[in-house]
């Protein structure tokens, strides 16, 4: 009886359905796969590829010059790492020939999309995004909260048009909620509940109604208002961090994250370096 095939020799045996060769060493493998673009060109990628635990990993090879060392905004890790999905969209536990099918289908797809970066310096697909560290928590609680309100909302989240502000007053601390720059609700941080307002409900119902009076929506909106403040705040918090640690935005992107936090850290600095130059220097002296 045969033993059953490893996750590096079950990628190799398929690797051939999607113009691709595996070389498989132990733990390790080389790969060589090339992506056909619609207009009839050709990329050729060198990756390499690493199993541990049964799990997957795969980064460009040494040789290779297409893809930055290190970019969150092309989903390329710290060390070097293709970030290929997350939770139950991670493809890297291949256990059977339709999880390698899988594996290389979405591989194919990532690399596609770095074809696309590099030529347009957009990544295509920014709405459909996984957040980058814990951040990711708050946006797989956000989404399904978000479909209550409908496919419009939904675009509109995906689209950067929802978005929140701390008002973090003494006495009833909130949550705003602001849709295309219009405020649409208010969350109390004591009780997590919507306060009472004439907002309508952003479900566009058949019947224009207070999201309090909307069924279960005013709880639903408190929710996705909590979730949506949580997965920003953390998105930038790690992104901050990434640039406090010492990594710097690769510039392959006319717009990104990182560079944003590199510009947003080096702004807190500088205002960190006026103020305590004015603490030492004291207040003004007065001369006769």
């Amino acid at each position: 009886m045969s033993e059953p095939a490893e996750p590096l020799h079950r990628l190799a045996n398929v690797a051939p359905e999607f113009r691709a060769t595996l070389a498989v060493n132990g733990k390790h493998a080389v790969a060589n796969i090339t992506i056909a673009l619609p207009s009839g060109q050709r990329h050729i990628f060198a990756l390499d590829l690493t199993e541990e635990g049964g799990r997957v990993s795969v980064r460009e090879a040494p040789v290779g010059n297409l893809l930055p060392a290190f970019c969150p905004d092309r989903h390329v890790n710290s060390d070097g790492s293709f970030c290929l999905g997350w939770g139950e969209d991670d493809p890297s536990t291949i256990l059977d020939p339709e999880a390698a099918r899988r594996w290389w289908s979405v591989l194919v797809r990532f690399l596609a999309h770095q074809v696309s970066a590099n030529k347009r310096r957009v990544w295509p697909g920014r709405e459909n995004d996984r957040a980058h560290g814990a951040a990711a928590r708050h946006q797989a609680v956000a989404e399904p909260l978000a479909a209550q309100f409908g496919p419009t909302f939904v675009d509109d989240l995906h689209g950067g048009l929802l978005s929140t502000r701390l008002d973090n007053r003494r006495r009833n601390p909130r949550l705003e909620l602001y849709r295309a720059g219009r405020l649409i609700a208010r969350v109390s941080l004591h009780s997590r509940r919507l306060i009472r307002d004439r907002f309508l409900c952003p479900c566009n119902g058949p019947m224009a109604l207070p999201t309090t009076r909307c069924g279960t929506h005013a709880q639903a909106l408190a929710n996705f208002t909590s979730a949506l403040h949580s997965w920003h705040e953390e998105e930038r918090t790690f992104l901050d961090n990434l640039v406090t640690s010492g990594q710097r935005c690769c510039g392959t992107l006319r717009e990104c994250g990182l560079a944003a936090a590199c510009a947003r850290v080096r702004s807190l600095s500088s205002r960190g370096s006026a103020h305590e130059r004015h603490s030492r220097s004291g207040p003004p002296r007065h001369h006769r």
